[in-house]
């Protein structure tokens, strides 16, 4: 037992700077969706999500992890981001 709380304490450490990376990241969302605004483009950018996307997946692959986790991760986190982004419109 004192094995899995182990592992437990390590999981919730990493869920913690999870969380604090993804408040990072659509901080950056948010000053992108004003630049955005203020040079009247459009939140999205397909090309950009493309790209974003594939590089995502391909990181995902060499880590040992599965496709369609990280597109179900990082569509997730898009659709959220550009919430952000069209907040600022």
């Amino acid at each position: 037992m004192d094995d899995i709380k182990k592992h437990r304490d390590q999981i919730d450490s990493i869920d913690r700077a999870i969380i604090d990376l993804l408040a990072q990241r659509m901080s950056h969302v948010k000053n992108i969706g004003m630049i955005k605004k203020g040079q009247d483009i459009a939140p999205f950018d397909d090309n950009r999500w493309q790209e974003v996307l594939h590089d995502r997946i391909e990181l995902g692959k060499k880590l040992g992890l599965s496709m369609r986790m990280i597109k179900h991760i990082w569509n997730s986190i898009h659709e959220h981001a550009l919430e952000i982004e069209k907040s600022n419109e």
